[in-house]
Order: structure tokens, then sequence, then C-alpha cells
């Protein structure tokens, strides 16, 4: 059996900029105007990595620190 890790990543408030793009668009184009917050998150599964190697892939290779 694998071992599957499921990592969600999600721009900072700041950097959001296609959350509020699809916020928007949502507001505008499909005239929904009590939409008062949109979240993006993207979503990494991961198979059969060390323990060791996922952390040192969660904070570099799945996410950029600063911005995410």
């Amino acid at each position: 059996m694998s071992n599957v890790r499921r990592v969600y990543v999600e721009k900072k408030p700041d950097f959001a900029v296609k959350a509020k793009e699809l916020k928007h668009e949502i507001k505008h184009y499909l005239g929904i105007t009590t939409v008062e917050a949109v979240r993006v998150l993207i979503r990494y599964d991961v198979e059969n990595l060390s323990d060791e190697t996922f952390e040192k892939a969660a904070t570099c290779v799945f996410s950029e620190p600063p911005v995410d």
C-alpha cells in the first residue's frame, strides 16, 4: 500500500491575484453580488516519499513561503 499525502497551498491575501479575479468575475459576470470572499487552493497528492523528503518538498517544491 502506498503512502499518499495531500498538500493544500493557498496564496497569502496580498498575493491572491487569482482569487481576486475570480471574485470579480463572479460578481460582475454572473451577477452574484452577495459573494464576500473567494479562496483558491492548489492541491498536490504526493506518494512514496520519506518523511524527511516530504518535509523539505512541502516548503520549497509545493509552495513559496514568502507568498503562500
